[in-house]
């Protein structure tokens, strides 16, 4: 009879491919530790795990021989807290008092800096040794105001810097017998750039008013021989550049400019329109431009028909039909018909005080 077959793998039987007995299982399902080394087992490693499961720290030199790091620091040479040329050394710390406050370091090379009584006298100060923005900080703006009135009025300010008392000093070099009659403009009232606003003689302002003075801030322009009012082109004319001016001398400004963009004349009307209103222009009907116009007070006059774009200035004169105006329209020059300077007869009329 044939010998039994082995029976299933890892059970108790001899076979050509017996396997290592199975440790048994004690009665608290632990398994108890191999003493003993399988064929593949590896050496142990120094400095296995205690019964604690931690490594003891190793205290010989590793396999390779490796130096130990040593841990003492380096000497290093002492810091003085001042070099020879009496200035303090980099990286040197200034030692503090009991109250935790950094003593003030005495010696420089220089020596100290006296000040003399009262301090010093910046007139006398030589500004050759000064820098741009050191010579800017001690002009004094408000103290020089004639050159920050010329900015402004080189680039169309409508303010008017400085004191009244520098404007009215200003203008007591007008001869007040003088009054210009309008047959020529002023040398201060010429020129076709309008970049440049111009800076009037004669003006006017709120509290001031008077009909003379309306006369001369209009004569002295003398539209009607001042080149700067004729038309840039055929049907362009120049109304709004004479309201410019002459409103700039009464100083109630119908601007040119809106911040940095020109204006055209339609552009000019509407704000006018629009925009005057918040800037003191008050509108008024037409039966009123002549007592206003005899007290001195400007009046600019409007076409009510939008498509109609242009813009003048009443006269003062004798209530007697329609008022008689002074402009730059489809004609140029002073006391003229509505109907001549503007081809219409109704009208929008805007004075400021």
């Amino acid at each position: 009879m044939p010998p039994p077959k082995d029976q299933k793998q890892g059970q108790s039987g001899s076979s050509a491919r017996e396997l290592d007995a199975v440790p048994p299982r004690r009665s608290t399902g632990q398994i108890p530790v191999s003493t003993g080394k399988s064929h593949g087992q590896l050496p142990q490693i120094p400095g296995g795990k205690t019964p604690t499961g931690q490594i003891p720290i190793a205290t010989g030199k590793s396999a390779q021989g490796l130096p130990q790091v040593s841990t003492s620091k380096s000497s290093l040479p002492p810091v003085t807290s001042k070099s020879s040329n009496q200035l303090p050394q980099v990286g040197a710390k200034p030692t503090r008092t009991t109250t935790g406050s950094i003593p003030i370091q005495t010696g420089s090379t220089t020596g100290p800096i006296a000040i003399p009584p009262g301090g010093f006298d910046m007139s006398k100060v030589n500004r050759a040794h000064m820098t741009e923005v050191q010579k800017l900080q001690q002009d004094d703006a408000f103290g020089s105001w004639g050159a920050q009135r010329k900015r402004a009025n080189y680039i169309g300010n409508t303010t008017n810097p400085g004191t009244m008392k520098a404007l009215q000093t200003e203008e007591e070099w007008i001869d007040p017998d003088y009054n210009p009659d309008g047959s020529s403009p002023l040398p201060e009232c010429v020129g076709r750039e309008t970049w440049r606003a111009l800076k009037a003689p004669f003006t006017s302002h709120e509290g001031k008013r008077t009909k003379v003075l309306l006369e001369q801030v209009v004569n002295q322009f003398a539209i009607g021989n001042n080149d700067r009012y004729d038309e840039d082109a055929p049907g362009k004319p120049r109304g709004h550049i004479y309201v410019w001016d002459v409103s700039r001398a009464m100083g109630c400004e119908v601007p040119h400019f809106s911040g940095a963009r020109e204006l055209s004349l339609t552009q000019t009307i509407d704000w006018l329109r629009h925009e005057g209103p918040m800037r003191g222009w008050t509108k008024i009907s037409e039966s009123d431009v002549f007592d206003i116009a005899e007290r001195g007070q400007l009046v600019v006059v409007i076409p009510k028909e939008m498509r109609v774009r242009h813009m003048a200035i009443v006269m003062p004169q004798e209530p007697a039909g329609r008022p008689l105006l002074t402009g730059a329209g489809l004609v140029v020059g002073v006391n003229l018909d509505m109907q001549d300077l503007f081809g219409v007869t109704a009208i929008d009329c805007y004075y400021h005080p």
